[in-house]
């Protein structure tokens, strides 16, 4: 019979294995993602700040993205890995989740200063906010450093 290994963790002043840390996150999700298929997809700004925001956005979050593919249920974007953008994403997510509500984020950060990937994600219909709101990841102007002409 194999050996099963069990790495405990210190988690809020108590230990836990992982495999009940891991079980107890999935709870957690589920529970969440039930809770936002009932919040509707509208954004808490008026229509004059959310013009502003979606330029601001353009300009100062996505512009910077380094490569967004889709997912079953929103996008992630890749962006460079310094301080700079931790700060920016971790603003960015910050407010969105205030006039958003609905929608889930996930950054990831790769190891080695690698990139930083934001996940936006949510109940059916949120893939298509994302595109009114901020534009079809082919829509958005990616930057790719290793792509962009000196010349223009």
């Amino acid at each position: 019979m194999p050996r099963r290994l069990t790495i405990d963790i210190l988690a809020g002043g108590c230990v836990r294995s992982v495999v009940d840390y891991v079980r107890k996150e999935r709870i957690l999700r589920d529970e969440a993602g039930r809770g936002r298929k009932g919040l509707p997809l509208a954004c808490n700004l008026p229509k004059p700040d959310l013009a502003k925001r979606r330029r601001e956005l353009a300009e100062n979050i996505f512009g910077g993205a380094l490569r967004a593919d889709e997912l079953e249920d929103g996008y992630e974007f890749a962006f460079p890995g310094n301080a700079e953008w931790v700060g920016k994403l971790v603003d960015f997510v910050s407010s969105e989740r205030i006039c958003c509500p609905f929608f889930a984020f996930e950054l990831i950060f790769e190891p080695d200063l690698g990139p930083i990937w934001l996940r936006v994600r949510g109940a059916k219909g949120v893939k298509e906010f994302i595109e009114r709101v901020y534009g079809a990841p082919d829509q958005i102007n990616l930057t790719i450093p290793e792509c962009v002409s000196s010349s223009g």
